[in-house]
């Protein structure tokens, strides 16, 4: 701020002696200027010095004030022994390996066992059915019981998807060993019918089943039927 105002008076003094017309007096003003500039930057030095080192003292009492260290640091310190409830452990689940289309799938055993409410869960199947045909998107020839006579049967299904669309599968069991698996997706939609076909053999006599599972592989329905000798 000293040096901005010296300067303003320098030029206005400079001035006048032109304006007066003695320049010549404009030289001494000059030299004491220039002497000036040699001198002032020493006196800037110190000043910042003084006004940096009062900032950090000022930032130090600050810091003191602010962190207030306990008196006792590490004294009757003691570990506490880690104690773990057991009904905080956590509890291992069973497992177990399905083959389908020489693919494991692993399966919880307890997710099936587990009630959900209907109105908390995405699909809903509402209706299954094993039957001889399929006529206006319908089954017909519905049954439990159906002779080794038969092609093919029919597994139609009406699923309530209240979600995005989705995969479901229909697999198709006999005597507890798959026999295929399709995979298809159920958009949404309050009432999906949808169906899958297969072939029985005159040989496969005996306990057939069909699960409806997610696209996670958890059962959300399913149907037995029996296929029995027509000699």
């Amino acid at each position: 701020m000293a040096f901005l105002l010296i300067t303003l008076t320098l030029v206005l003094l400079i001035g006048l002696s032109f304006w007066f017309k003695v320049p010549r007096a404009s030289i001494p003003l000059l030299v004491i200027y220039f002497i000036f500039l040699i001198i002032r930057p020493k006196e800037n030095i110190l000043e910042e010095n003084s006004l940096e080192s009062s900032d950090s003292l000022k930032r130090e009492s600050e810091m003191k004030q602010h962190i207030k260290l306990p008196k006792t640091i590490g004294k009757n310190l003691k570990p506490q022994p880690l104690t773990i409830k057991p009904q905080d452990q956590l509890e291992t689940k069973k497992t177990k390996k399905t083959p389908l289309d020489n693919n494991e799938r692993v399966i919880n055993e307890n997710d099936t066992n587990i009630p959900i409410e209907n109105d908390e869960r995405i699909l809903i199947v509402k209706d299954i059915r094993i039957c001889r045909g399929i006529k206006q998107r319908n089954p017909i020839g519905e049954s439990d019981v159906f002779p080794n006579t038969i092609d093919s049967l029919y597994c139609y299904t009406r699923i309530q998807n209240s979600g995005k669309k989705t995969e479901v599968r229909h697999v198709w069991y006999f005597e507890n060993q798959v026999m295929t698996q399709v995979r298809y997706n159920v958009k949404k939609s309050n009432i999906y019918r949808s169906w899958t076909k297969k072939t029985i053999l005159s040989s496969q006599v005996g306990n057939w089943r069909v699960d409806i599972q997610d696209q996670y592989g958890t059962i959300i329905g399913s149907k037995v039927f029996n296929i029995e000798s027509s000699q």
